[in-house]
């Protein structure tokens, strides 16, 4: 028997601006275009990076019916990329999005690690809208 509490969550992180973190001359600004809703198939993930100097970063958008959940493709954990395949980013089941250096778990809908070495962390999301079948730059 396991006499253990669960773990408390940490706080949830505000969602990060693209604008903030990519070059101001290179990178995305409020109300920019990053793809269309349909161009991401249902179940699938696009990923994007970006470049600040020399310092590079990746999000990914993941679909999911008509809505979409944008986050920073770095594990709590360690910092490394969650996937290997860039339109993949769930367990098999499409349940949970999943890293595949450490085997954690996460809540699609709000980034919670619900299961692995960074337990109760989350996922960093991204500050983005949809408007008119378009996912923009928040």
């Amino acid at each position: 028997m396991n006499n253990r509490a669960p773990k408390t969550p940490d706080p949830r992180p505000d969602a990060l601006s693209l604008t903030s973190l990519a070059s101001p001359t290179d990178g995305p600004q409020a109300g920019d275009v990053l793809c269309q809703l349909g161009d991401i198939e249902d179940g699938k993930a696009k990923t994007f990076t970006f470049k600040k100097g020399t310092w590079r970063f990746e999000v990914f958008i993941q679909r999911q019916g008509e809505a979409f959940f944008a986050y920073e493709n770095t594990c709590p954990h360690v910092g490394l990329p969650l996937n290997l395949n860039p339109t993949r980013f769930l367990d098999i089941k499409g349940e949970a999005i999943f890293c595949i250096n450490h085997a954690a778990y996460f809540n699609i809908a709000d980034g919670l690690c619900t299961k692995g070495p960074c337990r109760g962390k989350w996922l960093t999301p991204i500050a983005l809208e949809l408007i008119d079948g378009q996912i923009i730059v928040a």
